[in-house]
């Protein structure tokens, strides 16, 4: 009898997750830490047998509002937001709770209208990686800095380095250029070549808000005929191009640190799993506390090779 009954239960999980419908939406697709998300989401559901709908907001916090909301409408099990920003989205998430669907961020903002955020401390990164620059810098010389503070996650990294400066007064910052939310490599790439010209080798370092215009600066850094002797550039997320960078060790690149951006998808299905599949209630799953914090180490030449594929 009762491997009647356990053979019934495993059938009836099997069945509730082949019928499991995901809406998943990301700030800009073009990030390459979000496609990476995207693409291990994706993965993971099709080998459980979910249906996952996969959009794109193109940096446009509007546009995540309005496919939140179509989600809400087409009836989804569940939502996942990627690089969201709770606060932009207050009409959709509402409408998302009123209709018992469970949204899960990825790196979205705190709110109690996300049944979880899934994320790594903003705050901790930029500090660490502030903390590594002005260190290799040896507390003194002349940095770049870009910022992007449409994001509430990289606007929390721009400000920990403000703090860190503040203890810096031989760390004079010459520019400083707030990226666009399209277009925000090319951009960095353009912006990174005029400040070249401005002042060549006067500058020491640069800091940018996250690794994919980390990467475009390096570009134009060596296009300039520059090394990494003579400026360097870090960044975060940790995406595989800027880690093999810094284990090549002979780019401007030299920092970043890694967010488990895998695990951040491999995270959200198992709640998926929990509260879709299983039916157990978010507070079982997660607890009080909405947050989920992943783990963000510092990858320099020193350890890159631990964390290449």
């Amino acid at each position: 009898m009762k491997k009647v009954v356990l053979v019934l239960a495993i059938m009836l999980l099997v069945s509730l997750a082949f019928g499991v419908e995901i809406g998943f939406v990301a700030a800009n697709l073009s990030a390459v830490t979000q496609a990476t998300i995207a693409q291990n989401l994706e993965a993971i559901s099709k080998t459980n047998g979910w249906t996952i709908y996969v959009s794109n907001s193109a940096g446009s916090w509007e546009t995540m509002n309005n496919l939140v909301e179509n989600y809400v409408s087409k009836k989804v099990d569940l939502i996942v937001v990627a690089m969201g920003q709770a606060s932009s989205l207050t009409s959709s998430l509402t409408a998302a709770k009123e209709a018992g669907i469970p949204v899960i961020g990825i790196d979205s903002e705190y709110s109690d209208l996300l049944t979880a955020d899934i994320l790594t401390n903003n705050w901790e990164m930029g500090a660490k990686i502030a903390t590594y620059l002005v260190d290799r810098l040896n507390h003194k010389g002349n940095i770049i800095v870009f910022k992007f503070d449409q994001f509430y996650g990289t606007r929390f990294r721009g400000k920990a380095l403000d703090v860190v400066l503040t203890e810096e007064p031989n760390i004079k910052v010459l520019e400083v250029h707030h990226l666009p939310p399209a277009g925000f490599v090319e951009d960095a790439q353009r912006t990174m070549e005029s400040y070249l010209l401005k002042y060549g080798d006067k500058i020491d370092a640069v800091w940018c808000a996250w690794d994919d215009p980390a990467y475009a600066v390096s570009l134009a850094i060596k296009a300039a005929g520059y090394t990494q002797e003579d400026m360097f550039v870090v960044g975060i997320d940790g995406n595989e191009r800027n880690i093999k960078m810094i284990a090549a060790n002979n780019t401007a690149v030299v920092a970043t640190i890694l967010q488990p951006f895998g695990d951040s998808a491999i995270k959200a299905a198992e709640l998926i799993q929990k509260i879709v599949v299983e039916g157990n209630s978010p507070e079982e799953v997660i607890g009080a506390v909405r947050v989920i914090y992943m783990d963000a180490p510092l990858i320099t030449s020193a350890n890159a090779q631990d964390y290449l594929k």
